[in-house]
């Protein structure tokens, strides 16, 4: 005699996922390398074939710091932007890098402090010699309400009558967490080039 089937309700149900499709969380994982990997790829495809550059000046620029860091900044520029707009926030109700909060007195919502990504411009790197440099802009008042941390991220929060912290160096913290190797990665694959993140405060 069969066994009938046990419902979700019922004690020692156990689901049958075989059927059910599954997360694309290693697509999603593999993408990002792939986006990560584009700049040094592209610069060594340059650097190996030389022959494609299409004038004596694009030549010339691959023998230098700078022309490489130019060549590398092309992928690497909307790069920068996307992991410091996209993957830095909050959420997507709360589009903001948060430095910190203040619990103020009145027992109302905390004050949170930080940088709306959705104000940033489409660039926020340029190149000065043989730097990127991330432009952030400084820190403000983002409003007064309960904002979840996600990923288990540490928030310093401060009470009314506490000192608080260099919000700027928390930001410059917070954004170099986000562009993860980025920033050692540069530096291996141009000698000499290196990262900095510079709020404007």
């Amino acid at each position: 005699m069969t066994e009938p089937k046990k419902h979700a309700r019922e004690e020692g149900y156990t689901p049958d996922w075989s059927n059910v499709a599954r997360p694309r969380g290693l697509g999603i994982l593999i993408g990002i390398v792939a986006l990560g990997l584009l700049p040094a790829a592209y610069l060594a495809y340059e650097k190996a074939s030389p022959s494609l550059a299409r004038t004596e000046e694009q030549r010339a620029a691959l023998a230098t710091v700078e022309g490489r860091l130019a060549i590398w900044h092309e992928f690497g520029g909307p790069m920068i932007h996307n992991r410091i707009a996209t993957f830095a926030r909050a959420s997507a109700e709360h589009p903001w890098i948060i430095t910190h909060q203040i619990q103020r007195d009145d027992g109302g919502p905390p004050e949170v402090w930080g940088i709306d990504t959705e104000e940033l411009p489409s660039s926020i790197s340029r190149l000065e010699g043989s730097k990127v440099i991330v432009e952030l802009p400084a820190p403000r008042l983002l409003g007064r309400t309960h904002v979840p941390v996600p990923d288990g991220r540490k928030l310093p929060t401060y009470g009314p009558d506490d000192r608080v912290g260099d919000a700027d160096e928390r930001l410059e913290q917070l954004a170099l967490w986000f562009l993860e190797k980025l920033p050692t990665a540069l530096a291996r694959d141009i000698e000499g080039a290196s990262l900095e993140i510079r709020v404007d405060g």
